[in-house]
C-alpha cells in the first residue's frame, strides 16, 4: 500500500477534512485491502496477508510536518491495533531531514 502524503496531506487538505475523516478514508481502503487478499488467497490457494506500507514524504514542507507526522503516528497506531496481521514493514521514503528528528 503506497501513499503519498507529501503531496495529499497538506495543510490545506487538512483543514478540509479533520483528522479523523483521514483516518476513517485509511480504514475504508486497508478493509478493502483486506477483501482483495482474501480473494488473493484463496485464488492462489495459500495465505497471503503481509502488507509492505510506502509513505511518500515527497513535497513536505517544515510548516506542515508537525501535523503530518503527528498524523503518520496516528495511522501507524490504527492500523497495528486493528490489523496487527497486515502491517509487516512501514518504509518512509523521500523524507526531509527534520521528520526523522520529529517522528523519534
Amino acid at each position: 500500500m503506497a501513499e503519498r502524503f507529501g503531496e495529499t496531506m497538506s495543510m490545506k487538505n487538512l483543514q478540509v477534512m479533520p483528522i479523523e475523516d483521514w483516518i476513517k478514508c485509511i480504514v475504508y481502503d486497508t478493509e478493502l485491502l483486506c477483501k482483495t487478499l482474501r480473494e488473493t488467497s484463496k485464488e492462489h490457494g495459500k495465505p497471503i496477508h503481509k502488507v509492505l506500507n510506502i509513505y511518500d514524504l515527497k513535497g513536505i514542507s517544515l510548516i506542515e510536518s508537525t501535523r503530518n507526522v503527528s498524523f503518520l503516528k496516528q495511522i501507524d497506531r490504527t492500523l497495528s491495533a486493528n490489523y496487527p496481521e497486515l502491517v509487516s514493514v512501514i518504509l518512509v521514503v523521500n523524507a526531509p531531514s527534520f521528520v526523522s528528528g520529529l517522528y523519534n
